[in-house]
């Protein structure tokens, strides 16, 4: 059993890397579909996924340092922050937020047809205005479901034309917001050996992902990875709906 629980683990990882390196997002979306199955303790699963991706992400965003884009990255992270701590929060006054779920599933859902359709008409500006709020959706969501993802991908995909300049740039957010996320899970005691465990595993399996999502990102054009990135937004909103049935 536990040959095949560290088996589906690590390809599982290999798969969630690849997704994350070629699209820019996903990995905890799809990781979290297989170790909330897995796992015993949700608050260990998401503990796991965010100190795996955060060490992709850190990994990623160091080798594409040169195309980051540090204002837009510091004016989500700050929003982010705040509005990431002020959901905790509230979340932890709620009896039952689970009916919130199918609500995030069709705005999900309705904004990936919306931008796949008629993306080449919208023109979203790399403003601080534009960025606390980008910021501040993807914190609320981040800290309600763990899927801070689509708001702050939207932005930048939408605001870099570059598509390097994108990765890097929505690398070094993640990477950001997954450390704070880490630091209240070691406060919150979620970080325990058996994570601690499960951590160098993935980031083996990361790596693996890491080199497949790279040659992926490499073969595709920029407009090719804004349908990629449309169409998985689509399918996190189904992946919320879901979760709530």
């Amino acid at each position: 059993m536990d040959i095949a629980l560290y088996l589906t683990f690590f390809i599982s990882c290999i798969v969630a890397a690849a997704i994350q390196r070629s699209c820019g997002f996903g990995f905890g979306v799809f990781l979290f579909s297989i170790l909330s199955c897995l796992m015993p303790n949700v608050g260990e699963a998401t503990a796991i996924i965010g100190m795996v991706a955060g060490s992709q992400q850190l990994c990623i965003a160091a080798r594409m340092h040169r195309h980051i884009r540090w204002r837009m990255v510091i004016v989500l992270g700050l929003a982010s922050a705040l509005s990431t701590t002020v959901a905790v929060e509230l979340l932890a006054r709620m009896h039952n937020s689970d009916y919130l779920k199918p609500v995030i599933g069709v705005v999900l859902i309705g904004v990936s047809v919306y931008f796949w359709f008629f993306a080449h008409r919208i023109n979203i500006r790399a403003t601080t205005r534009n960025g606390i709020l980008a910021g501040t959706v993807s914190g609320l969501m981040g800290g309600f479901f763990s899927m801070q993802g689509p708001p702050a991908v939207l932005y930048f995909i939408s605001a870099i034309k570059d598509k390097r300049q994108y990765m890097a740039s929505a690398q070094a957010y993640f990477c950001l917001a997954n450390v704070m996320a880490t630091c209240l899970r070691v406060h919150t005691g979620f970080v325990t050996p058996q994570v601690l465990h499960f951590w160098w595993i993935g980031c083996i399996a990361a790596l693996i992902g890491i080199w497949i999502g790279m040659i992926i990102f490499d073969k595709i054009s920029a407009q090719t990875l804004r349908k990629i990135v449309y169409a998985f937004i689509g399918l996190c909103g189904v992946a919320a709906i879901t979760a709530s049935l």
